[in-house]
């Protein structure tokens, strides 16, 4: 009798588990500024739209939380994220005034958000009571 209960609550702990990190707007949480699109894909998967305008990608990912549809546009520049927008999956547009012109950025600026998201991943790490190696 203490196998079948240690199976189910097994099971119980795993599909808790399995839930919560399959929430959408949890791993929506975990982007951040300055990843690469590889560190992004990692974490939430392809986009449900991609474009590519004047160099710069943008990517919209669509999620539901019940009957509610939420989105969020990301925009890339030289492969890093540099801005994240409430998208309306209504309208089509971005909840901000963000478009491709104030979203350019120099390669100085994309390599300032990449360092500042490289420094926030090592202090995670030391944190966690890791060492970089570098």
């Amino acid at each position: 009798m203490s196998q079948f209960k240690t199976f189910i609550i097994s099971i119980l702990i795993a599909l808790f588990t399995t839930s919560c990190t399959s929430n959408p707007h949890k791993k929506m949480d975990s982007i951040k500024t300055g990843m690469d699109k590889t560190e992004v894909l990692d974490a939430i998967g392809n986009p449900n739209s991609a474009n590519f305008k004047n160099g710069q990608h943008e990517w919209i990912y669509i999620y539901f939380k019940g009957e509610d549809k939420f989105a969020k546009k990301l925009w890339f520049n030289k492969e890093v994220l540099v801005r994240i927008d409430d998208y309306d999956p209504k309208t089509l547009t971005s909840k901000s005034d963000a478009n491709i012109e104030n979203v350019s950025l120099d390669d100085k600026e994309v390599e300032e958000i990449k360092k500042a998201h490289t420094e926030k991943q090592r202090q995670k790490k030391h944190e966690e009571g890791f060492q970089d190696l570098d």
